[in-house]
């Protein structure tokens, strides 16, 4: 949870940086933010706790943070992107579909020349947001869910009982001996 939460923050850090030069100068920024965790309180609660820490610290800097459900969310980003308005300035979805038609209408802005991937984030998950089949270079998302391990806890006592042995490097081998 946290490590998620974490990546979260960076996305946010991430797309402040890009908006760093217009409020250095004390101009008036707005940023429209919406995602598709209208129903995930845990994920709201950062978003709106780091977007009041921002604004506090920028004051000329206002966050607008829309929620919706994943559905209605995809079809007004694809309505208002259409349309060439009414769009927000920073948005959550998925990698696949529809994020590969917004990659491929030119939609969203390649992050590459932003962020340094080997320094500024841990890359992992960052395959899932370059499109190569498209012929499109770049990197158009940010992994904020990505998950590193897969993990599963057991009860060693249970296992025993039962007869389960788990190999002493704790990783999953099939039955034919490979991993």
């Amino acid at each position: 949870m946290y490590r998620r939460l974490f990546a979260l923050f960076v996305v946010v850090a991430t797309v402040m940086m890009l908006v760093a030069p217009a409020a250095a100068q004390e101009e008036e920024v707005v940023i429209n933010w919406w995602s598709h965790w209208a129903n995930e309180p845990n994920k709201r609660d950062v978003i709106e706790t780091f977007a009041a820490e921002y604004m506090e610290a920028h004051p000329n800097v206002t966050i607008n943070v829309e929620w919706w459900d994943k559905p209605e969310l995809y079809q007004a980003l694809r309505s208002t992107f259409t349309a060439g308005e009414g769009f927000p300035d920073i948005f959550t979805m998925d990698p696949t579909d529809p994020g590969a038609d917004f990659v491929s209408a030119g939609w969203v802005l390649d992050l590459d020349p932003y962020v340094d991937w080997e320094t500024q984030l841990v890359p992992a998950g960052v395959d899932n947001y370059r499109y190569p089949a498209l012929g499109v270079e770049g990197t158009y998302g940010i992994a904020v869910e990505y998950i590193i391990d897969n993990v599963i806890f057991y009860n060693k006592g249970v296992f025993e009982e039962l007869g389960i042995e788990v190999p002493e490097d704790f990783t999953y081998r099939s039955m034919s001996g490979k991993r």
